[in-house]
């Protein structure tokens, strides 16, 4: 990030490894008025040594060449699925390292729910890093941590997004043989700053804190349902201004509509994320309690894999079968042509404002119409359209 002039803030996925890197300290991560994470230099401070840009993951090449296998995956053990976003595959090579008394750093809510990196140690604490967050993670200082456990000989699993796996690659220089990266199927990342509001929101429709939350439950099946809970009372949630506008793509960082990572070459050891669309090639798969996809990048992947095989169901598939409903391992979402407004009014408007105009599936007006034309009318609206 030396010389700032030069510097293309719409290319940085705020990773934070730029920040760990500079050996002056002359960069700190901040929140922008989007509500997204950035460096931010000390002029006064660089000696303009060019670190930072050297070793920038979206600058320097941290890819893999190419899949070496596919599969889907269901972990044996039901108590896993019900608590996992799909088929259990995260906890499967967690539970791995963790037997070889590693650590395994993934993303957490906080207290206040803040989406964090955080280091789990036991395998009761998995509970804590398995399901999405679809909101993007800080990575907390966490590089800093790994290359502390991993100088010590000690296992490291990371999962995270491939921008923040590539970051950690990027920070950490050099291959380490007991680090084991898993890179996760990311459509793009929602800013910290819009879900701040989305869950003040939340508190003041029901007038309580808003307490926990959780984008993706298995009471409602394999989907994308989920739940939230206040001081109050239990909510389960669908499809809301928040969690429509990230499915839509509407809200993501800007670097997300041209990300280098959505592509068959990963930077993780494994790829993993929800099998959609199983039961079209695999039609014998039980799918109600979810199916992942496994994508094997590298010769350590397979090995882990081919551990952990025991603890699981498996079947081989191909990556063909898996991004036919996956399209984000084949290109970036597409920008969506109003997303710079929703965040131009992120802090000029109420959240309900703004999820009025910009992030319901429809124009709140013509939801409210809808509800007080009498279905006799509806009727006789859709025979004429017909």
């Amino acid at each position: 990030m030396c010389n700032f002039e030069e510097y293309d803030k719409s290319l940085c996925c705020g990773c934070g490894s730029c920040e760990l890197i500079c050996p002056h300290e002359c960069i700190t991560m901040e929140f922008d008025e989007e509500g997204f994470l950035y460096p931010i230099l000390n002029e006064e401070q660089c000696t303009q040594c060019g670190l930072c840009r050297l070793r920038c993951p979206i600058i320097k090449e941290t890819r893999n060449t190419g899949i070496i296998s596919s599969y889907g995956l269901i972990h044996k053990d039901k108590n896993v699925t019900d608590d996992s976003a799909s088929g259990g595959a995260f906890t499967a090579i967690a539970e791995y390292v963790l037997s070889r008394k590693g650590v395994v750093f993934g993303c957490a809510f906080n207290e206040n729910i803040e989406a964090i990196t955080v280091a789990v140690e036991k395998r009761e604490d998995l509970h804590l890093l398995r399901g999405s967050k679809y909101v993007q993670c800080n990575t907390n200082k966490q590089y800093r941590i790994i290359k502390e456990m991993l100088e010590c000989g000690r296992y490291v699993l990371y999962c995270a997004t491939p921008c923040q796996i590539a970051g950690l690659k990027a920070y950490l220089k050099k291959e380490y043989d007991k680090l084991i990266l898993v890179d996760l199927f990311c459509h793009g990342t929602p800013s910290p700053g819009l879900f701040k509001r989305y869950i003040a929101w939340l508190g003041e429709k029901h007038n309580a804190k808003v307490t926990e939350y959780s984008f993706r439950d298995k009471r409602y099946g394999w989907g994308t349902k989920g739940h939230y809970c206040t001081e109050r009372e239990f909510v389960l949630h669908g499809s809301d201004p928040y969690y429509y506008s990230f499915l839509m793509g509407r809200t993501y960082r800007p670097v997300c509509y041209q990300c280098k990572y959505a592509t068959a070459n990963r930077p993780g050891d494994v790829t993993i994320g929800d099998f959609w669309g199983v039961e079209m090639h695999h039609p014998n798969i039980p799918i109600v309690n979810g199916v992942s996809a496994v994508l094997i990048n590298t010769q350590k992947g397979q090995k882990v894999f081919d551990n952990i095989k025991d603890h699981v169901r498996w079947f081989n598939t191909t990556f063909e079968n898996i991004s036919s409903h996956n399209g984000q391992l084949i290109h970036p979402t597409e920008k969506y042509a109003k997303r710079d407004k929703i965040y131009s009014h992120l802090n000029k408007w109420t959240f309900e404002r703004l999820a009025n105009r910009y992030l319901y599936y429809e124009p709140i007006m013509i939801t409210r119409i809808r509800r007080v034309i009498p279905e006799s009318i509806k009727k006789v609206i859709r025979k004429y359209l017909k």
